[in-house]
């Protein structure tokens, strides 16, 4: 078997023969290795999710029948009439020749704005498109962003935190069908 050298370069990520070792997306020592270690000498996984992702473009009156179908499967999120919308900032994710999330926000005073609904359709949903909208909307946008959440809507506070938004207060009562309270939350970009 190998003597003391081969065992170092074992532990110093090496693979047998002394070549680096490639590590795979269920390693641990994935997560540890910073993207820009890895990149260019490897493709990353998330590479081939960005290639899919949809194109973000303004939302238009054509794009307001599909709004309103992924509002309906969206019971969770709020239900704004689909036509407001366009009354408001409109931004929506065109995957497949159709729309496939939608995000409204409009604006509260200099240096504030509130997103109004962000709602993805079950079918494009876990892809990151929320997140690419949400990007695309901080690309413009310097100050703060306001929202409210239904209380029982994990999946929307879960990623709301991990887009660094942070817990202001709770407001009971502000859903109706079926009544629930809203946790408002603030992000604050430099």
């Amino acid at each position: 078997m190998g003597g003391p050298g081969r065992a170092a370069r074992h532990t110093d990520g090496a693979g047998a023969r002394g070549r680096p070792r490639q590590l795979r997306r269920h390693d641990d020592a994935w997560r540890s290795v910073p993207q820009c270690a890895v990149w260019p000498h490897r493709p990353l996984p998330w590479r081939r999710i960005i290639l899919n992702m949809p194109v973000i473009r303004r939302g238009e009156p054509g794009d307001l029948a599909r709004i309103a179908a992924i509002q309906a499967a969206s019971p969770e999120a709020p239900s704004w009439p689909v036509g407001d919308y366009l009354k408001y900032d409109l931004l929506v994710a065109v995957s497949e020749t159709r729309v496939a999330a939608f995000l409204a926000y409009r604006t509260l005073a200099e240096g504030e704005r509130e997103i109004l609904n962000l709602a993805v359709a079950p079918e494009f949903r876990r892809k990151g498109i929320a997140r690419r909208l949400w990007n695309v909307f901080l690309e413009h946008f310097r100050g703060s962003v306001f929202l409210e959440v239904r209380e029982s809507n994990l999946a929307a506070l879960n990623l709301y935190v991990s887009l660094g938004f942070q817990g202001l207060g709770r407001r009971p009562g502000y859903y109706e069908n079926p009544p629930e309270a809203a946790v408002v939350m603030k992000f604050h970009s430099c």
